[in-house]
Formats: C-alpha cells, sequence, structure tokens
C-alpha cells in the first residue's frame, strides 16, 4: 500500500516502537496518516527552509536545453496511463519548439513524446494529445498539478538559491502562499480564495502593477473600473475605445485683462494682460476662442509668451461665433469661452478621453428630482440604472479635469509626479 511522503511525518513515525508500527500497518496506518495531516503546516514551513528548490511540476521541451524557453505548468492531475494533459504558461518562447514533427517534453523526472501539429503557445491555455508516455526509457508516471514549489531539488536551475526565496518568486511560490506574495503588487488575493493555480498565476502576471506606469496599464484599471459598474446587459467598454495623450496636459488658463481698452468695433489688435504659466503653450498648435464681456474673439495660431505679462495679439476676428463685437475697457475681463478644450505640452501630464455615454452630468440633487423627487435608496438607485449603472462619474460632464471620479483609481497605476486628466469625446 503506497502511503503518502512526508519529511517531518517520516521523522516522528520513526520514533514510534516498532510493535506501534507493526499493528498500526495491519490496521491500514492510521497513526501515519493521522500524524502525517498534522505535520502539512510544519512540511510547509520545512520546505520554505531548504536551499536550490525549483519550481514543482513544471513542463519544457528537451531539445532547447540550450535556449531561454518559459516553463509552463500541467493545469490538471494526470495518470500514468493519460495520453493526453493540459498545461499553461507557454508564450512565445515556445515557438522555437520545432512542432512540424514529434517533440519531447519533460514533466519531472518523465519524458513524453508529443505530436507534431500547429500549437498557440500564446493561448491562456494548451491541450496536448495522442501523448506517448515514459519515452525514451524513462518511466510513466503519476504527476499533481502545478502549485508552486514543491521540495523537489533543482540545482541545474536554481543553485544557491535559499529557501525563503521561493515566496518571492512567482514561478516557485507555493499557491498557499502565493495571496501573501500578491500583496505586494497590489493584488487582491484573498487566503480563502477558490481561484485555481493557474487562475492566481495569470491574475498577478497580469496585474497592472508589474506594468506599472506603463500607457498599457492605465487603460487596463481605466477600463476596468468603468465595466464593473455596468449591468449585464450594457455593452462594456473597450480598451480600443481610450484615447490617451501623453505629454498632453488640459489647458484651463486663470482669467486675464485687457491690457488696453478696445475703442472700436473695428480693431485687430488687442493686449492681454495678467496672463501666467496656466496659459501654458496655448495657441501655438491651433487658434482658439476668449471671451471679453458678450464678444468672442477669435486669437490666430501664434507663439505668445504668456509668462511676459502683457502680450500683444494682432490678427484677431472681432464678433466671433456670432457674437457682437464691442468696444471694451482696459481691464475688462479676458477668459477661455467656454465649451473650448485646449491641449498644450507638458512633460508631466498625460489626458485620458473615453466616450461620452458612460458619462452623465447629474449631481445628486438633480439625480434625486430626476429620479421622481422622492430621494429615497430604491428610486435613485433604479434611476441610476437607466442611465447605465455608473455612479461614480456623477460628479460632473466630460470637460478633461484632473478631478475627476475616476482619477483618484487611475493615480494608483499613473507614473510618479504625472497629472491625470480624463474627460469624454
Amino acid at each position: 500500500m503506497a502511503i503518502p511522503v512526508s519529511y517531518a511525518t517520516q521523522q516522528i513515525y520513526q520514533s514510534v516502537p516498532q510493535n506501534i508500527q507493526d499493528q498500526d500497518a495491519a490496521s491500514g496506518y492510521p497513526l501515519y496518516y493521522y500524524l502525517y495531516g498534522v505535520c502539512q503546516s510544519i512540511d510547509r514551513l520545512d520546505a520554505l527552509m531548504i536551499d536550490n528548490v525549483g519550481a514543482g511540476v513544471t513542463v519544457s521541451p528537451t531539445s532547447l536545453e540550450a535556449l531561454e524557453v518559459t516553463e509552463a505548468y500541467l493545469l490538471n492531475p494526470i495518470t500514468a496511463t493519460a495520453t493526453s494533459m493540459t498545461i499553461f504558461g507557454t508564450d512565445t518562447t515556445w515557438t522555437q519548439v520545432p512542432t512540424g514533427s514529434n517533440f519531447v517534453i519533460a514533466i519531472e523526472n518523465e519524458m513524453i513524446l508529443v505530436p507534431g501539429g500547429t500549437y498557440n503557445w500564446s493561448a491562456v491555455s494548451v491541450t496536448l494529445s495522442g501523448l506517448t508516455r515514459g519515452y525514451d526509457k524513462t518511466t510513466a508516471a503519476t504527476h499533481a498539478a502545478s502549485s508552486g514549489s514543491n521540495g523537489a531539488i533543482d540545482v541545474e536551475d536554481y543553485a544557491g538559491a535559499p529557501g525563503w526565496s521561493q515566496v518571492l518568486d512567482l514561478k516557485r511560490c507555493p499557491q498557499y502562499a502565493l495571496p501573501w506574495l500578491s500583496q505586494f503588487i497590489g493584488s487582491n488575493i484573498s487566503q480563502n480564495n477558490t481561484l485555481t493555480y493557474q487562475q492566481i498565476q495569470n491574475k498577478m502576471a497580469t496585474r497592472s502593477g508589474f506594468q506599472r506606469a506603463t500607457t498599457a496599464s492605465i487603460i487596463a484599471e481605466m477600463v476596468n473600473l468603468i465595466n464593473v459598474q455596468l449591468p449585464v446587459t450594457s455593452t462594456p467598454m473597450l480598451a480600443s475605445q481610450v484615447i490617451v495623450m501623453e505629454n498632453t496636459e488640459v489647458l484651463a488658463p486663470r482669467g486675464g485683462n485687457l491690457g488696453a481698452a478696445i475703442t472700436t468695433t473695428g480693431a485687430t489688435s488687442i493686449t492681454i494682460t495678467n496672463t501666467d504659466s496656466t496659459w501654458g503653450y496655448l495657441g501655438s498648435n491651433s487658434s482658439f476662442v476668449i471671451t471679453v464681456d458678450a464678444e468672442k474673439i477669435l486669437v490666430p495660431k501664434g507663439n505668445y509668451n504668456w509668462m511676459a505679462s502683457p502680450v500683444t495679439i494682432t490678427g484677431v476676428t472681432r464678433g466671433y461665433g456670432g457674437s457682437t463685437a464691442s468696444t471694451h475697457l482696459i481691464n475688462a475681463g479676458v477668459s477661455l469661452s467656454a465649451g473650448t478644450i485646449m491641449y498644450g505640452y507638458n512633460p508631466y501630464a498625460m489626458t485620458l478621453l473615453i466616450p461620452a455615454s458612460f458619462y452623465n452630468v447629474y449631481t445628486y440633487s438633480s439625480l434625486v428630482i430626476a429620479a421622481g423627487g422622492a430621494g429615497t435608496y430604491a428610486a435613485v438607485n433604479t434611476f441610476i440604472g437607466t442611465l447605465g449603472g455608473i455612479y461614480a462619474d456623477l460628479a460632473g460632464g466630460t470637460f478633461p479635469v484632473s478631478s475627476s471620479a475616476f482619477v483618484n483609481f487611475i493615480y494608483r497605476y499613473r507614473p510618479a509626479g504625472i497629472q491625470a486628466f480624463i474627460g469624454g469625446y
């Protein structure tokens, strides 16, 4: 009768008198199994004290030992007679495997012959069928599903690796310790999770924390943030719908003033004072519209030094956009026309735009009114459902701002020191 092997259990069991061991064997080893259950936690800790420990049950091609090929994992346990198995964790490095003809893979001490064919090594998992087990004079054996290091020594790949390094290595960390390791990348994996080893590996390997401060991670977090709030009947947002403008900020110039009165309706030269750094590079890429009193004035494209106030501008178009040209007193207020979105270069900023359909302009007060005025949770919640189920964006509209309700979430993934503007299009 085969009994499970445990170092701690065997050490304790060997101290039991032989006559008791004999009685235990005759009874089906109840004492041994009791000790085995008690010693599981001890074995786990003991394994973390052993140096040179490998990644446990892994799958690798044998014909490419001199090349760098990522080790894959066994999804489910297989018996010694199984002729198919599913592996995961393969990637583009596996394209080096000569699959045009039969090839050999290794699992622990067994070699397995795999039929040649077309394999998608970039898939989440790959099923291999028609296997020849115990190839090249090895012995076909039962293999447990991969679950991280299992105490097996791998001097070839992990010579000198201290025992504690297992729990800091995603490839070797035992499954029971992965929730602890996940905290270092901001992943939320509870100790009593129901995820498989594959699901935990994928969640941690693709977690934005590993690509923190990259455009891809920021887009992924934005899409996830919105989609988790959508009802199942709504169409989720795609990453391809997010527009990212790096090194770009939304210009929000502080109000300036006329540095000189405009005494005629036909004047095409104006002077603006009290401009500052908030005007950025306004005008360097395109013309823009300002408002003075009730008149809109089109300012032509140009390189303006807004820090050197006052700034004189020539060639303006008066009475723009259906407004009426008029005279204006000195010190009259000057502002960027409402509804105008101007972007400027800023190496310490980025702007993200998402479809306007994921926004609405309700404040809580107007939301209550729109929901029927009752102000009850049920009434408001029902009305939110008709808007698409998104609540986080009720604070404002689609104008890109750094105070967007989404920004607090995105800031965890932005590059350090970079300001993020989020709006709609």
